[in-house]
């Protein structure tokens, strides 16, 4: 048995209400369907036709306004916001009405604001030398309250520094001297330097004083072996003797 059409289905309606749309119908090969090896219904199962071919007047579509945004201050004044967006398929729409709204909002009082104030200053860090010169530190914080709510920060330094062991150090006021040449000009030798002050006795021509601690370096003197070469006829090294 070959197949046969059914009756076309009616129009459906147009997919555009105007600027040109679409409609289609259909049929099937059920009346009958073939059986036996009878030939398939020959021909088209479905048909368009154009509808609603008449120009579209331009026009602005909106979407729904989205939900209002949270208060932009979280104290005082503030304002919330909410969008729309234009969901027209008509790029030549002219369009003037918003797509954001604003509206105010004050969620509560804010408190007032509040200056930054210091701790009080921390004790001199130690000195970090016992002479010479050095540096010394003391600090404090801005937390005596520390600013808040847009209050200002507190004004000057954090840390201050100062010069500190001022006592002149052994070796300034009494430096060694230079080795002296060794007292041999060949074999073991010795050779010396002495401390020499610079500084004066209280009571002496001198204007740098002599500190307490000195006295017993003013006659100081350090030996030490040297040796130059070997004398002729002679091997001799520090330390030993032929």
């Amino acid at each position: 048995v070959d197949g046969g059409w059914s009756r076309w289905s009616p129009w459906s309606r147009c997919d555009r209400t105007c600027g040109g749309g679409r409609s289609i119908r259909t049929r099937s090969c059920t009346s009958p369907p073939p059986k036996n090896g009878g030939h398939s219904c020959l021909g088209e199962k479905n048909q368009l036709k154009s509808c609603n071919s008449r120009a579209c007047a331009a026009s602005c579509v909106w979407s729904a306004w989205s939900r209002w945004s949270p208060c932009s201050a979280s104290c005082g004044p503030g304002q919330r916001t909410r969008f729309r967006s234009l969901t027209s398929e008509f790029d030549d729409a002219d369009c003037q009405s918003e797509e954001a709204q604003n509206k105010p909002c004050d969620l509560a009082p804010c408190p007032p604001l509040l200056d930054g104030g210091w701790t009080p200053w921390s004790v001199w860090s130690d000195c970090p030398v016992t002479c010479s010169r050095g540096t010394q530190i003391r600090t404090r914080a801005c937390i005596n309250p520390p600013p808040r709510h847009g209050g200002v920060p507190c004004p000057g330094p954090e840390r201050e520094a100062q010069d500190c062991g001022t006592t002149p150090c052994l070796d300034d006021l009494c430096p060694w001297s230079a080795w002296s040449s060794c007292s041999r000009s060949c074999g073991a030798g010795v050779s010396t330097r002495r401390r020499s002050c610079v500084c004066e006795e209280a009571g002496g021509p001198g204007d740098l004083a002599c500190p307490p601690g000195t006295d017993g370096a003013r006659e100081q003197e350090e030996t030490q072996l040297c040796y130059s070469q070997p004398c002729p006829g002679h091997w001799t090294y520090p330390g030993t003797a032929h």
